[in-house]
Parts: C-alpha cells; sequence; structure tokens
C-alpha cells in the first residue's frame, strides 16, 4: 500500500494552461518566492508535467483545492460577497477570504436545506428593519426588543459577555453566528483582519454571521452587532477595519444608517 501510494505521487500530469492561468490570478501567487514562481510558471509549457507531489505542494503553498488541478477547464467560484470588495477597488481577495466564504455559503445551504425540509418557516429576524426611517436610537432600541437583549444589554460592560448575550440571542431567533481564526480547522492558514473582519450572508432560513477570530473582543462585538444590524436591514455585507462608511456611492446613505444604529446600539444612546 505504501509502495502504491508513493508510486502514485509521483506519477506525472499535465496541467491545463489555462488551469494555471487561473491559478496565478485567483491565488497569492504573487507574494511566493521568485523561485517557486518560476516552477509554476513552466508549467505554461506544453511539455512540462509536474508530479502529483509537486502539484500537492503547490497546493498547500496557495491554498487552492488539490482537485481543481486535474479539472479538464478553469474552475469558477460564484462567491457574491466578493463583488463588494471589487466595485471598491481593493486588493484582490486572498485564498484563505475565499475559502472561508465557500466554506460557510456550503454550510448554510446545507442547513437551509435541512431546516426547509423539517418545516421551518423563514427566519423573521432577517429584514426586520426594511423600510425604517426612524433615528438610529429608536432602531436600536427595536432591535433589542426583538432581540430580548433591551433590559440587560445597559449593564452588561464586558465586550466577551455582550458578544456572547447577543450570540445567544440570534441563535435563539434562528441567526446562525460562526466564528473561526483560520480556514478550514488548518491553525496554519490564519485568517488576516485586516483583509476582513466578518461578513453576514443572507438565507430565508438560516441567515449567517461570521466573525474572524484573530480580533480583540471588542472589535469582534463590534463586527458582530455591525452584520446583526446589517441582517436586521437584510443587507449582504463584508466588514473590515475600515468599512465605516467607505462603501460605494450606491450604498452610501443605507451603510450610513447600518453604521449609526450600529454605533447606537453599542453606546446605549437609546436611553
Amino acid at each position: 500500500m505504501k509502495g502504491g501510494k508513493t508510486m502514485a505521487m509521483n506519477t506525472h500530469f499535465r496541467v491545463r494552461a489555462d488551469v494555471v492561468r487561473w491559478i496565478i490570478e485567483h491565488s497569492d501567487f504573487d507574494q511566493l518566492t521568485e523561485e517557486w514562481q518560476l516552477r509554476i510558471l513552466r508549467w505554461l509549457e506544453k511539455d512540462v508535467r509536474p508530479s502529483v507531489q509537486q502539484i500537492k505542494q503547490v497546493s498547500d503553498k496557495l491554498g487552492v483545492p488539490f482537485n481543481y488541478f486535474f479539472l479538464s477547464e478553469a474552475p469558477v467560484e460564484d462567491v457574491p460577497l466578493l463583488a463588494l470588495r471589487t466595485i471598491r477597488g481593493e486588493r484582490k481577495p486572498s485564498r484563505n477570504l475565499t475559502e472561508v466564504l465557500l466554506g460557510m455559503e456550503e454550510q448554510q445551504k446545507e442547513l437551509s436545506s435541512q431546516r426547509e425540509r423539517q418545516g421551518f418557516g423563514f427566519c423573521r429576524f432577517l429584514g426586520g428593519g426594511v423600510g425604517s426611517h426612524e433615528e438610529p436610537k429608536v432602531i436600536a432600541m427595536k432591535l433589542l426588543e426583538r432581540l430580548g437583549l433591551y433590559h440587560d444589554w445597559v449593564f452588561q460592560r464586558d465586550p466577551q459577555q455582550r458578544f456572547e448575550s447577543l450570540q445567544r440571542a440570534l441563535t435563539k431567533l434562528r441567526v446562525v453566528v460562526m466564528q473561526s481564526g483560520f480556514v478550514r480547522d488548518d491553525a496554519a492558514r490564519q485568517l488576516d483582519p485586516d483583509e476582513f473582519r466578518g461578513f453576514v450572508m443572507l438565507d430565508d432560513f438560516a441567515p449567517l454571521i461570521f466573525v474572524n477570530a484573530n480580533v480583540t473582543w471588542s472589535e469582534k462585538l463590534v463586527v458582530l452587532a455591525h452584520e446583526t444590524v446589517h441582517a436586521w436591514f437584510e443587507t449582504s455585507e463584508l466588514f473590515d477595519a475600515s468599512d465605516e462608511l467607505r462603501q460605494d456611492f450606491r450604498d452610501w446613505e443605507q451603510e450610513r444608517q447600518v453604521y449609526n444604529v450600529t454605533r447606537a446600539l453599542l453606546l446605549g444612546s437609546y436611553l
């Protein structure tokens, strides 16, 4: 068995040029050493066939799924939230961010289908604030009432305690809250908090909020509160450390409202 595995890893395979180009464009290729970049660029030559072991090494280094290298055409990854980054002209998303989004989307679809089969109704929390033009403090008060936190929230000052209270309240309303600091149980692939702090993915049965765990409890609380408000207004969002009012002009009024309600929620200005 061991000998067969070694033989398989030494097998050489022609990686299609369009697949190689896609991998270069959609990965952290520019962060590799020049030596590794040149090795991969050589795969574009017709007569070059890397071994399966070499493909595995590149897969690990770039964070690109191993099976992508054996496709007959370039892969297609449909990640709607990444369009927000494209609109704002930021650097291309890392493979870590892309894979976290894909992984959460996969889990959300599975849970959503399960809940629908089991006869769950739509998540009534989602969109509760749509169409509201009230003062931010009034919206924050109504949001806390819907979460069942109005009487306790103001007396809590520890950010971890507030985060956990908000997480429990959202879970009771069937909003999924996930947090992690790395990709798919791989501690070597740390999520960069400078790239993103969290996101919210809408779904009728299983709306999902993800929080990057590689920040302080105070910062995680801000992210969870911010994404909770987005869910209340029924808008998807990918949040980073400088997101406050820096959205595309088309979304500026909406983001300003979310920011103001989040601020009221956290500071208690609804009292």
